[in-house]
């Protein structure tokens, strides 16, 4: 959904009987916001919706998914014995070896590793440079939270990017509603608020493929 859309149902929760519409052109060309009423609420709308983003992770949790690299090189071109994850990679929960010796792939699973979350890399305890040519690694993580940039253009912004199912974006206005009720409304701001919540408590938590135990890598074994 795009940002203008939920700002728009949120809206119409709050103003049932008005003769406005909330729909593309008014945000266009900007009559919401040279409305008394709906301006006031708009002005504080962007921060709700973040709040919103921030309790879906809370409840919901991050999505899973790999990434396979490779060992780093150095300037100079030597292999290093460590991985530099990538920007919007989030902390790795599991990394598997895969061997490939020219005939057949083998993938040891669940290997130990050292993540530092300072510079993003996975640092290994075994020396892995020796097989480097014919090494690589599928990094488990998950995903780093997103949320709306500090700026940002609410007619073409896609909550989508955010990687929050459309059925999570289409309860967002329901909290909106009930932060901007708390202090004229309290008890339709909690029963609204309850209502995203309790949406969030019911959706599938995505599954996290934790490493809890680390094994010793079968690389060196003859």
């Amino acid at each position: 959904m795009k940002l203008w859309e939920i700002k728009a149902q949120a809206l119409r929760l709050m103003f049932a009987d008005t003769d406005m519409m909330f729909d593309y052109t008014e945000f266009e060309n900007r009559a919401v916001y040279e409305n008394v009423n709906t301006r006031e609420k708009l002005v504080r709308m962007e921060d709700s919706i973040r709040r919103a983003i921030d309790l879906f992770y809370e409840y919901v949790g991050q999505s899973q998914t790999f990434a396979s690299y490779v060992l780093d090189k150095s300037e100079e071109g030597a292999w290093q014995n460590e991985i530099t994850l990538a920007a919007d990679v989030g902390s790795p929960t599991r990394v598997d070896a895969v061997v490939n010796d020219g005939r057949l792939i083998h993938i040891y699973n669940a290997i130990n590793f050292l993540y530092d979350s300072f510079d993003g890399k996975i640092k290994f305890e075994e020396n892995y440079v020796t097989f480097a040519e014919r090494l690589s690694f599928n990094v488990w993580y998950k995903r780093a939270k997103l949320n709306l940039p500090p700026l940002v253009d609410e007619l073409t912004y896609d909550l989508n990017e955010l990687r929050i199912s459309e059925s999570a974006q289409r309860m967002i206005p329901y909290f909106i509603k009930g932060e901007l009720y708390e202090e004229d409304e309290p008890n339709i701001a909690a029963a609204s608020k309850r209502q995203y919540v309790d949406f969030l408590m019911t959706m599938e938590r995505p599954f996290i493929r934790v490493q809890t135990k680390v094994k010793r890598s079968k690389i060196f074994e003859g």
